[in-house]
C-alpha cells in the first residue's frame, strides 16, 4: 500500500514543483534586498587618517534590519505562493507530468541498455 503512495514519479513531481517555487521566491527575495541597501565611501575623518588611507566602502541601510527582513520575507512568500498557484494549473501540471515521464523513460532505457551490455 505504501509503495503505491510513494512512487518515484510522484516524488519527482513534488521535488520539481517545490524547487521551482522556492528557487524563484528565494531569487526574488535576494533581488529585493538590493533595493534596501546602497554603498558609499567613508568620509575623511580621524578614523581614516584624514583621507591618507584608502577609503572603505560602507553599506548604508535606509530601513531598519527587522523591517527589511520582514518585507523581504513577505515578498518572497507572495512570489512563492503565486508560483505554486501557477504550478497547480492543469496545463502546467500536464507539462510537468510529461517531462517527468520522459525523464523516467530515459532512465529506464539507459538502465536496460547497460544491463544488456553486461549480459553480452
Amino acid at each position: 500500500m505504501i509503495s503505491k503512495i510513494f512512487t518515484l514519479n510522484k516524488i519527482l513531481k513534488y521535488i520539481i514543483e517545490e524547487l521551482i517555487g522556492r528557487f524563484v521566491a528565494f531569487s526574488v527575495a535576494l533581488w529585493c534586498s538590493k533595493f534596501f541597501t546602497h554603498y558609499t565611501y567613508e568620509r575623511k575623518s580621524v578614523r581614516n587618517l584624514f583621507g591618507l588611507v584608502k577609503r572603505k566602502k560602507i553599506a548604508v541601510n535606509d530601513m531598519p534590519d527587522w523591517l527589511q527582513m520582514l518585507t523581504i520575507a513577505i515578498i518572497g512568500f507572495i512570489i512563492m505562493e503565486t508560483i505554486n498557484y501557477f504550478l497547480e494549473l492543469p496545463q502546467v501540471k500536464t507539462k510537468i507530468n510529461n517531462g517527468v515521464d520522459r525523464f523516467l523513460n530515459f532512465i529506464k532505457k539507459k538502465q536496460n541498455s547497460e544491463n544488456s551490455d553486461f549480459s553480452s
